[in-house]
């Protein structure tokens, strides 16, 4: 459906990703949202590098989890870049939230949230991102894809 909400979700847990997804797309089940899950750091720059998702492809929502691995583990692994190795596994989502702002500055403000199991008070959250438990109910996440899609 072309005028579905494309929703890009960073989350390497395969089980909680295609649980995610399938939420998402069960919120409209006439095709309303599309789910889109890439699992790992150096996947999302890549695509973000590569312009995947620039103009057209551009994403409605980005929901990234905060701690994702830098690659899937395998002898033609990518390095780390620097800011990897200094950062962490733990920061990664966060890593990721800042490049998309930067990617997409002249753009309308990207809307992107973090969908995690981490306390909110723990996390350095960037202005304008949202966060949303993964401990409890989807509903709050659910209200917010809904309130892009039908504006303001």
């Amino acid at each position: 459906m072309s005028d579905a909400l494309r929703v890009v979700l960073l989350e390497d847990d395969p089980h909680q990703a295609e649980y995610h997804a399938d939420q998402i797309r069960m919120w409209d089940p006439e095709g309303g949202f599309n789910a889109e899950v890439v699992p790992t750091e150096s996947q999302f720059r890549e695509r973000l590098e590569r312009g995947d998702w620039d103009g057209a492809g551009q994403p409605d929502a980005w929901i990234l989890d905060v701690m994702v691995p830098w690659a899937t583990p395998s002898p033609r692994m990518p390095p780390p870049p620097p800011d990897v190795v200094d950062g962490g596994y733990f920061r990664a989502g966060i890593r990721c939230a800042q490049m998309v702002r930067v990617r997409f500055r002249s753009e309308p403000k990207p809307a992107i949230a973090f969908l995690t199991v981490l306390d909110r008070n723990g996390l350095d959250i960037p202005p304008g991102t949202r966060y949303f438990s993964k401990k409890g109910s989807l509903n709050e996440l659910k209200r917010w894809l809904e309130g892009l899609r039908t504006g303001p």
